[in-house]
């Protein structure tokens, strides 16, 4: 009898933990995004809005991986899930001069075609399903953000004033979300 209320106790305990623990990180994550004015827009929102935003605050920063976003700054670092069934891309392709990533930046990464209109098209590669096939205008960081399907295998190509790239990529959890190796020829 003494050991179950013992038991009984420390399972109490660990769960009154866990909840102050929950609420103090969701007051935190609730401070950090009314801090940058974000608090009433969605994941995909703010995603979508920092992609075109180029005055961010020093010391404020965005990654994206296939399953979350990160913000941070130089106090506090905030995660939030990506939607279910959703893969955020964003690809910057270019002519002359790129750079390595893996996991999109939204405050660091450039890409040198800033506000071009490309033309975007994109199959799955395992039905020939036709996933998008449109004009896109890159940000003003010379990048197009894509939400896509997750868990696909994918050929993108990407056409601009004649020029074209194409590439095989997926959007499965293991993968990059920016694409900065497609070179137009």
């Amino acid at each position: 009898m003494k050991k179950n209320i013992i038991i009984f106790s420390m399972i109490t305990l660990i769960a009154i933990i866990s909840t102050s623990l929950l609420t103090s990180n969701q007051r935190k994550s609730d401070a950090f995004l009314t801090r940058y004015e974000l608090q009433s827009l969605s994941v995909i929102e703010i995603i979508n809005y920092l992609e075109q935003k180029t005055d961010e605050p020093a010391g404020f920063n965005a990654g994206i991986t296939s399953t979350k976003l990160l913000l941070s700054d130089n106090q506090d670092t905030v995660e939030m899930d990506i939607p279910a069934n959703l893969f955020y891309l964003s690809i910057a392709p270019f002519i002359n001069q790129t750079h390595p990533c893996a996991n999109h930046n939204l405050v660091t990464c450039t890409g040198e075609l800033q506000r071009e209109t490309l033309r975007v098209l994109i199959t799955d590669t395992d039905t020939d399903e036709l996933i998008l096939d449109q004009d896109e205008v890159t940000s003003p960081k010379g990048f197009v953000g894509l939400w896509l399907p997750s868990g696909r295998n994918i050929e993108v190509t990407i056409t601009y004033k004649g020029l074209v790239a194409t590439k095989q990529l997926s959007t499965f959890e293991s993968d990059d979300t920016c694409e900065t190796t497609m070179q137009l020829s």
